[in-house]
């Protein structure tokens, strides 16, 4: 009988250890360009209530009638660069930004992997802003605007 549990026992282990083997296919990029709207004392966050946001090019609207603090907006992946109109009360300003596509296929099983990097502004009519990184991540915020 003890034979049998060393066996039963020796068989769970390797079996575990061949599970440790697949790939973590987790990536921390994303295609979305975070905005954060803050007071115009640059200290925290405020709420802003958006009429609406649409991208330029092909005139989805991604927003219609939200308040939010912040958003995630989807950049274009068959793009390098993607113009957002967003209209807050009787104010209509626009912001085009410019990114890479580098794609990496990581493994097999979890196939291609596409990355946003080296975001810049290419214009906007925001009184003022700042753009707080320049890869596109999971839960991090990327361009502030203060109102």
């Amino acid at each position: 009988m003890r034979t049998a549990q060393i066996c039963f026992v020796s068989l769970m282990v390797s079996g575990l250890t061949c599970c440790n083997n697949i790939p973590d296919c987790d990536d921390p990029n994303t295609a979305e360009f975070v905005v954060q709207f803050v007071d115009s004392l640059k200290t925290s966050p405020i709420v802003t209530i958006i009429d609406s946001l649409w991208v330029e090019e092909n005139g989805v609207v991604l927003v219609d009638q939200d308040t939010v603090s912040q958003i995630g907006l989807t950049v274009n992946p068959l793009d390098s660069v993607t113009t957002f109109i967003l209209k807050v009360q009787d104010e209509m300003d626009t912001f085009s930004i410019k990114y890479k596509q580098n794609q990496l296929f990581r493994s097999e099983l979890c196939g291609p992997i596409l990355r946003f990097s080296d975001v810049e502004i290419l214009e906007h009519t925001f009184r003022d802003d700042t753009l707080l990184t320049d890869e596109l991540l999971l839960d991090v915020v990327n361009y502030q605007v203060f109102r």
